[in-house]
């Protein structure tokens, strides 16, 4: 939404989520995984690829169709499933 309304670019969008974590009203739901949604999306994978992935890292098995998503995550040393469509 960022990128696609606003037309913030990627470094502007780790910029507000980073403002947004360190308010003292704002809770996150899981800081963990948005902090590395953000160091993955300043390595270029898309914001909301990169949130799904750092939240599924607690799970048995990420699956998805997209290979340049499996390739950027074999690269981050996250654990992702290509499944064959």
């Amino acid at each position: 939404m960022l990128r696609a309304a606003y037309r913030y670019t990627p470094e502007q969008v780790c910029d507000a989520f980073e403002t947004l974590a360190a308010m003292v009203n704002v809770e996150l739901e899981d800081p963990e995984s948005v902090t590395s949604a953000v160091l993955w999306h300043r390595t270029g994978l898309d914001f909301a690829d990169a949130l799904h992935l750092a939240a599924s890292q607690a799970c048995e098995r990420f699956a998805t169709f997209d290979v340049r998503l499996q390739s950027a995550a074999v690269r981050l040393g996250a654990r992702v499933t290509t499944v064959e469509p």
